[in-house]
């Protein structure tokens, strides 16, 4: 699951794409900054410099998506409107949020942002 877009690849998207992958696998608990850092390939050190903490990281990306999700809504409407149903059907990015969103969704640790998702 590859979440960057080609256009930003700078360390903290990286991170911040890293930071989907673990926690949608491992949850907010289970996901620790030097794992996030490991997987993005950068240190632990430039993980905090960017994002101060685990909790920060977490709300970066609920951000993202979030803003992700209504970008894509507002994709899809324009083009509902003009009748494109097939650039709709291929634009959706199915799957490549569900585990992270998931989570968010379910947690009930004092590290989920659920109610960010129930908007």
């Amino acid at each position: 699951m590859e979440t960057v877009d080609p256009d930003d690849l700078t360390a903290r998207a990286r991170i911040r794409d890293a930071a989907l992958r673990e926690f949608g696998d491992k949850g907010y608990d289970g996901a620790t900054i030097r794992g996030i850092a490991a997987r993005a390939g950068v240190s632990s050190g430039l993980l905090r410099h960017h994002f101060g903490s685990k909790q920060e990281l977490r709300d970066a990306c609920d951000e993202y998506l979030v803003k992700t999700m209504r970008d894509i809504n507002e994709q899809v409407q324009a083009n509902v409107e003009r009748g494109d149903v097939h650039y709709v059907s291929a634009r959706i990015p199915v799957g490549q949020y569900q585990a992270y969103i998931t989570r968010a969704l379910v947690e009930g640790s004092a590290g989920s942002s659920s109610t960010r998702w129930s908007r």
